[in-house]
């Protein structure tokens, strides 16, 4: 009788008073072990401290750069303090000048608008494909088609999921646009057998809060072309390479972007530990992905043969609410009472942020040759990031796929929801 009756609270929803499908706290992100610390302590053994943040960078500075570039399969690999800065520094090396606009999704981080506005550009946004959560092709040509100026597409890999690298690099090219592939969430998953960073002229990764390899903060520059690399170097060096003493020159404007040696030294520990770590995930996502599968009225972001790796920062997928009989709010909220911690929505669309709806852009705006035009690219409607945001879309963290029972007690806890949508729609 006694396994009747929890056999029963195991069936009946948490929200509704039966045991939840998971229980217990999950592990932290990322892990930590003696290796970052002996990296930490080998730095005050054996750095000189006046190199901790030089102009040139320390040794294990360029120990970073040399190992990320391998893992990214590129030449050339540059570390700035931010994964922000490393933006602002890609777009001025691939020659953005005051004014120039920057083209993009309208549902990604604000800090992506805030760094071209930094960088002396104009931020621009196209609306998103609602079944794959990357651009939509027809508004991005719609963009390029009413705005004048336009520099450069950035090609955002939202959550660890490849932006359609084929689409965007041939609107690129048929405009004569500079690529830049925005990495920060999304380091080692990979477009047709190849990593993220090397499909346009260079990819920019962070590694700050909720990031796939995180050092507290700093961000790296990848690239192929070695005029590049070199061109950020300078930005990254307030304009200049140089030494303490003697002539020396800055001929551009640049910023302090250099990383210390300190962040350089816990990201290398990470970096190594990385492989196996995203290996891992990605096999305990698949029990989550073949519930959403499996659940009517839930969809997986279009599966595509070309993402031959996600970075899977986030789980995501779709709540279809007309389908699965509920709104996506209650649906999440069942989630979580099986200890699931589901997250509704994603990045708020740009445009309804009041910087922007505000108009207070225009004070921040270092030039702009037609405010109205880039007013009416701010105001016009974004319908399918709206949808995602306010209706359908749905996160689950990376700390789910750590452990297998977690991510099998998640997989569970979809299943155990969605085939009890009749009392949930009775509340």
């Amino acid at each position: 009788m006694e396994h009747l009756v929890r056999s029963s609270r195991m069936s009946q929803l948490a929200l509704l008073g039966g045991e939840p499908a998971r229980k217990g706290p999950l592990p932290g992100y990322p892990p930590v072990d003696l290796d970052d610390v002996r990296e930490l302590a080998r730095v005050l053994e054996v750095e000189d401290g006046n190199a901790w943040t030089s102009v040139k960078g320390a040794k294990t500075h360029r120990a970073l750069e040399d190992a990320f570039a391998a893992y990214c399969g590129r030449k050339h690999a540059v570390a700035v303090n931010t994964g922000g800065m490393a933006l602002k520094i890609a777009l001025r090396a691939a020659g953005l000048q005051p004014g120039d606009k920057v083209l993009f999704q309208a549902d990604t981080c604000h800090a992506e608008s805030f760094e071209v506005i930094h960088a002396g550009g104009v931020p621009l946004w196209a609306d998103v494909n609602a079944e794959t959560g990357g651009l939509n092709e027809q508004s991005l040509r719609e963009t390029l088609a009413h705005q004048s100026g336009v520099k450069a597409i950035l090609a955002i890999h939202t959550w660890g999921r490849a932006e359609d690298l084929d689409m965007v690099g041939e609107v690129a090219r048929e405009h004569k646009l500079a690529l830049i592939e925005d990495c920060c969430l999304a380091l080692g998953a990979g477009w047709r057998g190849q990593k993220l960073g090397g499909f346009g002229v260079a990819g920019v990764f962070s590694f700050g809060f909720a990031k796939p390899l995180q050092a507290g903060e700093g961000g790296m520059i990848v690239t192929d072309d070695a005029e590049f690399a070199r061109e950020c170097e300078i930005l990254r060096s307030r304009g200049g390479l140089w030494t303490f003493t003697g002539e020396k020159d800055v001929r551009t404007l640049g910023w302090n972007g250099r990383i210390s040696a300190f962040v350089s030294a816990v990201a290398l520990a990470q970096l190594r530990k990385y492989p196996e770590l995203l290996a891992r995930m990605q096999v305990n996502a698949r029990p989550i992905e073949d519930a959403v599968r499996a659940c009517k009225g839930l969809a997986l972001f279009r599966e595509d043969p070309r993402i031959t790796a996600q970075g899977y920062t986030q789980l995501g997928f779709r709540v279809l609410p007309e389908t699965l009989g509920i709104p996506r709010a209650l649906f999440c909220e069942a989630l979580r009472a099986e200890g699931v911690p589901a997250s509704a929505g994603s990045f708020m669309p740009t445009q309804r942020y009041t910087f922007f709806k505000g108009g207070e852009w225009k004070r921040w705006l270092l030039r702009c040759d037609d405010p109205a035009t880039v007013e009416a690219n701010y105001s016009r409607p974004y319908p399918n990031a709206d949808r995602l945001f306010d209706h359908e879309a749905v996160y689950l963290p990376r700390h789910l796929l750590l452990r297998e029972p977690d991510a099998r007690a998640a997989a569970a806890a979809l299943q155990k929801v969605c085939t009890n949508i009749p009392p949930l729609q009775r509340l």
